[in-house]
């Protein structure tokens, strides 16, 4: 599977939708995902579930020409804290994980539902981010 972004610019306000599909050999739809135009945020709430059947995917790009540093946070239903890890993205850099990924050394995970919350506490670096969920 390739990963990747694209950006565009215009002198007028912009409108889409990209769709993403995964098929099988025999071309059966697996999962799919639509993702909206997004605007640089510096905190990011998503709804995230992982259990037998569904597994909420997170797409981020740093579009900060600076390095950023990202505390990911997973809250339950309740809105206690479940996990917590902080990670850096390069200037540019972006990369796509599913929330069991993202956690993958936490227990507690593999049967989730609650909120997946992204901050960049460095005011200073003025991150950048986008997200976009899938489902498999």
């Amino acid at each position: 599977m390739k990963t990747g972004y694209a950006r565009i610019v215009a002198d007028q306000e912009l409108n889409a939708v990209a769709l993403f599909q995964l098929l099988d050999n025999a071309n059966n739809l697996l999962t799919e995902a639509s993702v909206l135009k997004a605007a640089p945020q510096q905190r990011l709430v998503v709804f995230s579930q992982v259990n037998s059947s569904i597994n909420t995917g997170i797409a981020v790009i740093n579009t900060s020409s600076q390095a950023a540093l990202l505390v990911l946070r997973l809250l339950n239903t309740a809105g206690l804290p479940v996990a917590e890890q902080v990670l850096s993205m390069a200037p540019g850099e972006q990369w796509a994980k599913f929330v069991d990924e993202l956690f993958s050394g936490f227990s507690g995970v593999r049967n989730f539902e609650g909120l997946w919350c992204c901050t960049a506490p460095i005011p200073s670096l003025s991150p950048r981010c986008a997200c976009s969920c899938n489902r498999r």
